[in-house]
């Protein structure tokens, strides 16, 4: 029995031929469209990524259903017996005959083959790749259009390059008749190329047909006028001159074309490139100006040099007209490269045995040329200065790793940095409503890949190949690896390889020290914790750093700094463990941080809380508890000092387990209460009270009347801040008892200023003011953070009793001792009463200064209840200013967090706010929606604001 024959022309309007007979009108356009795009890939594909590429909107079962009914399509159509279908993959059992094939293969190499082969392909190029083939549900099958395009683009740039070179051919046979077909053709596929016209003008003209010649002329200025803008070149005019005036026209010897096409030999710029805008015209004007003969791109494998590289070259193509040649450096020695180079010039070097003599004479070659040179990936300057440029006309880009090869040629350096957002890339390989479905997933990739564009074009192709894998369970799994670069390898690309090349450029000295970064899991760090990490001394580590930072493998930060990318840090970490020293740097790690708590270095810890909370991290890893524990207790006073509560939550639970694992139950329970603490600053007061209440508990055990006091006033304080007076008042004055039994002056003095508070919130100012100053008397000269609390609730007093001038100044007094306090929550709310003194005293300038630094604080710490304060008080502001609009604005902010934190008592407040700001502008049925909750709310926590509310009800 005769075996099937299969045919798939994708030039023009596509066609299936099976056994010569027209098949394609029998078949659904997707059973249609799936057999081209298995031609034109000519290879086998997942079924998931076909359902994905051809019905991307649909549920997965349906759409795996749906290739089900195109496998039936095919077994009518008789196709099936030479397909390949697995459970898994489709493909061809035995691949079509297909009019690419044979296009592609001339198109790569025309010299390689007769004029006669390529008049016979060209005669079969119907027109654009897959013409006029349209999928009519653009929601299901946007994977295959953005696949589609790009290949239609690219195959009409390989058509005009190929017939460009079978003209000249042409041409130079004086075969004018199949010349100007050839030109037509060109013309039909790019009809606003003026080369192609002037060559069939000129053709006309010397076969006398000189009304179609002038015919050519007015259709090529009509063509470049409508769909350019553009008037024709002085040569294009040149020639109608010649048409209106000569009686004779003869085709020049050297043919009609300008000169031999240059050879262009950049790789063609990926479909998903994006970004670097600034740097291509930055580099196209260096290469432009021709200021220097040696420009750099420098960066870290995998960061897209490469990519980079191409793109400025397409951009700068016209600007070097004799040619754009291109050689990886990593891959092929300098001989072989300058050989080939000098082949596109019709000039053999291999005569020439010395790499010198054939450098010497490529360099020569060149000389009247303007060329660019790319050299991809050097790795030592050795390597291609034998070919720096004499001429500024030619120009060498090189792209490596290494800042001193750059140094050494005397190139311009343009350093190569990381992706600012990596989002618009995926978006170009996996469509935009993929990643709009699932953008937080999605901005969570790309941190996880750190931006690194090798790193996510891979995660994009697999994503891409994978239409129905949702982007949170590929994130869910990367997460899950031990190492995130198991999943970055695809086909032969892999991010491992990529930093494999510049971990053996290393010695050994420099590979340990590389090695021990890995600690710092690509956070910042300072290069005296390098030298402990390694055992040697800072001058040591600091030259060591300055190397790996000029191979790309480290980069410096402010000065001070040096950060190593969070995949190479994965990679350094593989290595660490190959050569069995991961836990010994991790030990060394541990102890330097350690020593920096108990020397009370607190720049250190503010500038590097990220590395203690990787200390504590890896001393959990190594179950080093005791040192964990220590460590972690070293370190809370100075989170709560700088406001960073949730870096202590987390520290702290970390700790909790190291105490339980140690069955160190005094321990235990000071953490729990200190883990009370961090939630109450950040208001989260449901998983205080639970902390607090297992700190009871295991107090039982263990009477420590210090702790369970301190655990009565935080309990006093939450429900103080939940407007439950009565229990605050119960709790604070049960407590303040407690510290006179223990005669803790101290203690009595935090709990007065607490007392303040609370008799404030009750309208019994002059017990709060008599509390905040018996605080201040108990705290002088004993502790200034608590003084300065002390003093803010007279602030607050004063500003309720409408003193602004005083308030202010008292304000300003306690913000000048709370800055000697290096304590940012003290700060925080200093800054916050002198904006409220502000707001009060209609000082807009001050109280937006006031408002922005306090607001960054309150950010940093955490603390949404403030934030609802800042909005509030900025409503005041505008509302006295008249700007009631603005007003209603800040109040509507405030309100959504107040009611987010269910803060009853502050949420009346700004109900308030918002009902004037809405009577203003006569909105009187919101105001009274906002009065009558907030009298309800009122009632309920015996709020100051009561009367205010009823006066407002009844006007």
């Amino acid at each position: 029995m005769p075996t099937s024959q299969l045919k798939i022309q994708l030039f023009g309007p596509p066609t299936i031929y099976l056994n010569g007979v027209e098949i394609q009108q029998a078949l659904p356009i997707k059973a249609s469209a799936t057999l081209y795009y298995l031609a034109a890939t000519r290879r086998t594909h997942h079924r998931s990524h076909l359902a994905g590429l051809l019905w991307a909107a649909m549920p997965e079962a349906r759409a795996r259903n749906n290739l089900s009914i195109v496998r039936n399509r095919w077994k009518q159509a008789g196709i099936l017996p030479l397909m390949h279908l697995t459970k898994r993959e489709i493909g061809f059992a035995t691949p079509p005959e297909t009019d690419l094939q044979r296009f592609e293969a001339i198109a790569l190499r025309p010299s390689a083959y007769t004029l006669a082969d390529i008049e016979g392909v060209i005669q079969h190029y119907r027109g654009l790749f897959l013409d006029g083939f349209i999928l009519d549900d653009p929601e299901n099958t946007e994977l295959f259009t953005e696949w589609l395009y790009p290949q239609r683009e690219h195959w009409r740039q390989q058509a005009l390059k190929l017939f460009s070179y079978l003209v000249e051919q042409q041409l130079a046979q004086k075969r004018s008749k199949a010349a100007l077909i050839t030109a037509r053709k060109i013309i039909s596929i790019e009809p606003a190329q003026e080369t192609a016209h002037r060559t069939a003008i000129r053709i006309l003209m010397s076969s006398g047909q000189r009304e179609a010649a002038r015919n050519q002329y007015e259709q090529c200025v009509s063509i470049l006028e409508t769909q350019l803008g553009l008037l024709p070149s002085p040569e294009t005019v040149a020639l109608h001159k010649q048409i209106t005036s000569a009686t004779s026209f003869s085709i020049p010897e050297t043919g009609l074309l300008a000169k031999k096409h240059a050879p262009f030999q950049a790789p063609l710029i990926p479909t998903h490139f994006v970004g670097r805008q600034q740097t291509i015209e930055a580099l196209v004007a260096t290469l432009s100006s021709r200021s220097t003969t040696a420009t750099a791109l420098v960066g870290m494998g995998g960061i897209g040099k490469s990519t980079l590289a191409a793109a400025v070259a397409h951009a700068v193509r016209d600007r070097f007209p004799d040619g754009v040649l291109w050689a990886h450096a990593y891959q092929q020695d300098l001989a072989s490269i300058l050989t080939d180079w000098a082949k596109l010039f019709d000039v053999d070097l291999q005569h020439l045995n010395s790499l010198q003599n054939r450098a010497a004479a490529f360099l020569e070659l060149i000389s009247t040329k303007q060329v660019l040179l790319v050299l991809d990936n050097v790795v030592a300057a050795d390597d291609v200065r034998i070919v720096l440029p004499k001429s500024p006309n030619v120009q060498l880009l090189i792209t490596t790793r290494n800042t001193d090869v750059a140094y050494a040629l005397g190139a311009e350096l343009f350093q190569v940095a990381v992706l600012a957002n990596g989002i618009p890339l995926l978006e170009k390989l996996i469509g935009t409503k993929r990643i709009r479905a699932e953008i937080k997933a999605a901005t969570e990739l790309t941190e996880l890949l750190a931006q690194l564009p090798l790193a996510l074009e891979i995660v994009g192709r697999r994503l891409q190949s994978r239409a129905r894998l949702k982007i949170q369970l590929f994130v869910n799994q990367l997460k899950q690896q031990q190492s995130r670069l198991e999943p970055l390898t695809l086909s032969n690309w892999a991010v491992r390889s990529s930093f494999q090349i510049s971990w053996d450029a290393l010695n050994d000295e420099l590979k340990h020290v590389f090695c021990a970064l890995s600690v710092f899991q690509g956070q910042p760090f300072q290069a005296a914790a390098v030298a402990a990490t390694t055992n040697t001394d800072l001058d040591s580590a600091e030259l060591k750093l300055d190397d790996l930072a000029a191979m790309s493998l480290v980069s410096e930060k402010d000065g001070l700094h040096y950060q190593q990318h969070a995949l190479l840090a994965e990679f350094a970490k593989e290595q660490a463990k190959a050569f069995e020293i991961w836990d010994s740097l991790r030990n060394r790690f541990i102890a330097f941080y350690t020593l920096a708590i108990e020397k009370e270095q607190v720049e250190v810890v503010r500038e590097e809380w990220h590395s203690f909370h990787l200390a504590i991290r890896h001393a959990y890893d190594l179950h080093a508890y005791h040192m964990l524990v220590t460590l972690v207790q070293k370190l809370i006073p100075i989170y709560f000092a700088q406001g960073l509560y949730s870096q202590a939550r987390e520290s702290i639970s970390i700790a909790v387990e190291a105490a339980e694992s140690l069955v160190d139950s005094a321990a235990h329970a000071v953490l729990l209460y200190h883990w009370g603490e961090a939630c109450v600053e950040q208001t989260d007061y449901a998983e205080a009270k639970n902390k607090l209440q297992m700190c009871l508990q295991l107090m039982e055990a263990n009477l420590d009347r210090q702790i369970r006091s301190d655990v009565q006033l935080l309990l006093g304080r939450i429900a103080q801040e939940e407007g439950n007076t009565k229990l605050a008042e119960q709790l604070l004055f049960q407590c303040k008892a407690e510290k006179k039994l223990l005669a803790d002056e101290f203690g009595i003095a935090k709990v007065d200023e607490h007392l303040a508070r609370w008799a404030f919130q009750i309208g019994d100012f002059k017990s709060s003011q008599r509390f905040a100053e018996n605080a201040i008397a108990r705290f002088s000269g004993v502790n200034s953070v608590w003084k300065v609390w002390a003093m803010l609730r007279l602030v607050s007093l004063r500003i309720y009793q409408r003193d602004y001038q005083g308030a202010s100044q008292l304000s300003i007094q306690a913000l000048k001792e709370a800055n000697l306090t290096d304590n940012y929550p003290v700060k925080a709310e200093a800054l916050y009463l002198a904006l409220v003194c502000a707001v009060r005293m209609k000082a807009s300038g001050a109280a937006t200064q006031y408002a922005n630094r306090c607001r960054t604080l309150f950010q940093q710490m955490g603390a949404k209840k403030y934030q609802g304060f800042i909005h509030h008080e900025m409503s005041v502001l505008s509302a006295n200013l008249g700007n009631h609009l603005e007003a209603i604005q800040y109040a509507a902010q405030a309100e959504a967090i107040f009611r987010s934190l269910d803060a009853t008592y502050e949420l009346v407040t700004v109900l308030v706010q918002q009902a004037r700001s809405k009577q203003k502008t006569r909105d009187f049925a919101s105001a009274r929606a906002c009065l009558t909750e907030a009298k309800l709310l009122g009632i309920a926590t015996q709020h100051t604001q009561l009367e205010e509310i009823e006066q407002l009800l009844t006007a």
